[in-house]
């Protein structure tokens, strides 16, 4: 027998049984005690981060709501270039939508995530504020790519946001592949589809379509689809074991699936087939208008889902250290 254990042996043949199986029994209690404790960081780390995770995606919501505001006055003012007066009070009441967006984003905490967001941010401010004064004297192709480079700036810092709040490096699937569609391909489906309603807009009704600009909506209307498609495999993946979830969001996504057929549809008899522009840029902002919004519901249903799941976590991750407590 090992030596080391001689003494320990030799006092348990001196006690009884019943004192024997008390002592085991404490041996284990404490073994217990000892691992649940180990536990409880590692339970407040973790509620910690998918705190984080929904803070994040509360900002992410703000941040759609700027994005879809920004991409309606990139047509309004297209079509204002045309020479179109009517669309001025409406470019105004969107200014103003925007300044209320910029408003609650900063509430929210944009800035507060991390030191990289508020640069991103306070830069994408200052290229908004100093648009509207440039207006006035930009061609149509002009202002198309300074929205588009305000909007593209505003999509990085998405981007950012879900990094930094780590949506995008959540271990859990269901949590994992939502992040993935509300920071990644939603936002460039719904920018494609923007840009093409943008295009449109800024079109004079009897004007020529030369071909690159039918090739140029082509490669955007394909950017699109494929960035729906994936989408749609995120969303279905990630409530594949939650038949409630899915029954909700099937025809949700076949919605939306028809609603980019409609705008297609639209590009397609209004711009690809004839070989000009069959209806006046106002209308073709009309008609694209309410596929686009109808997208955007998908979007916030999708946000309104991932919040769910992780108010839910949070609870969970709640009841277990307040159990071991």
């Amino acid at each position: 027998m090992n030596k080391f254990l001689q003494p320990g042996v030799a006092l348990l043949n001196r006690v009884t049984y019943g004192t024997k199986f008390i002592l085991g029994g404490a041996f284990f209690s404490l073994l217990l005690l000892v691992g649940v404790y180990q536990i409880i960081p590692t339970l407040h780390q973790e509620r910690e981060i998918t705190k984080a995770e929904l803070n994040g995606i509360r900002i992410e919501g703000a941040l759609s709501k700027l994005l879809k505001s920004l991409q309606q006055h990139r047509g309004f003012s297209a079509i204002g270039l045309t020479g179109n007066t009517t669309i001025a009070s409406r470019l105004t009441r969107n200014e103003e939508e925007i300044s209320k967006h910029i408003a609650d984003i900063e509430i929210a905490g944009v800035k507060e995530i991390s030191e990289s967001t508020a640069t991103r941010w306070e830069a994408l401010k200052r290229l908004w504020i100093e648009h509207p004064k440039l207006l006035p004297r930009m061609s149509a192709v002009a202002n198309f790519k300074v929205h588009t480079q305000i909007i593209n700036d505003l999509l990085g810092l998405m981007k950012l946001v879900a990094d930094s709040s780590n949506l995008t490096l959540d271990s859990n699937i269901d949590s994992y592949y939502l992040g993935r569609a509300i920071t990644s391909d939603l936002p460039v489906t719904l920018e494609s589809m923007a840009q093409m309603r943008a295009i449109g807009s800024r079109m004079f009704k009897g004007e020529s379509i030369s071909l690159q600009d039918k090739l140029e909506l082509a490669s955007i209307l394909g950017v699109a689809k494929a960035t729906q498609n994936n989408a749609r495999k995120d969303i279905l993946h990630s409530v594949r074991d939650n038949y409630e979830l899915r029954t909700i969001y099937e025809p949700l996504l076949n919605d939306s699936e028809k609603a980019l057929l409609e705008f297609s549809q639209l590009v397609n008899e209004n711009i690809f087939v004839p070989d000009s522009l069959s209806i006046t840029p106002a209308d073709f902002f009309s008609g694209a208008t309410p596929i686009i919004n109808n997208y955007f519901s998908v979007y916030d249903n999708v946000v309104l889902a991932l919040e769910g799941v992780l108010k839910n976590r949070v609870n969970d991750l709640s009841l277990k250290i307040n159990s071991i407590y």
